[in-house]
């Protein structure tokens, strides 16, 4: 029997708007902004699982569901935030942020998901 030589699979393309040389990019919005959009601040105290729901929903993470799961849900949504609009950070900054800041990082996530769906990346 004759076999054929096997290659290796080459890696798809990456899926995200930017290269990867491309250097890393800070928030549009810094962490504590947030009082600059009360209209977006007000939401996030008043329905918090909403909101989260909603960045989730947005980015195509979900349904909903995860409101009921907020901690456990929020730092996969914020590394694919900053995956996808390739923001400076890590996972560790982002647990920290989530942890001490909740409603200033939610705040955070709503405006740079409002920019990538403006400039048409999400």
């Amino acid at each position: 029997m004759d076999q054929q030589p096997q290659y290796p699979v080459q890696g798809a393309p990456a899926a995200y708007p930017f290269k990867p040389n491309t250097p890393p990019k800070q928030w549009k919005a810094g962490l504590f902004d947030c009082f600059n959009d009360v209209g977006n601040l007000i939401y996030v105290l008043c329905f918090g699982p909403c909101a989260f729901a909603s960045r989730a929903s947005r980015l195509r993470k979900g349904d909903g569901w995860l409101c009921f799961c907020c901690y456990g849900g929020a730092l996969p949504i914020r590394g694919e935030i900053r995956m996808r609009a390739n923001i400076e950070g890590t996972a560790c900054d982002d647990c920290l942020t989530i942890w001490f800041c909740p409603c200033c990082a939610a705040v955070q996530e709503q405006q740079e998901i409002n920019e990538l769906e403006r400039a048409g990346l999400l």
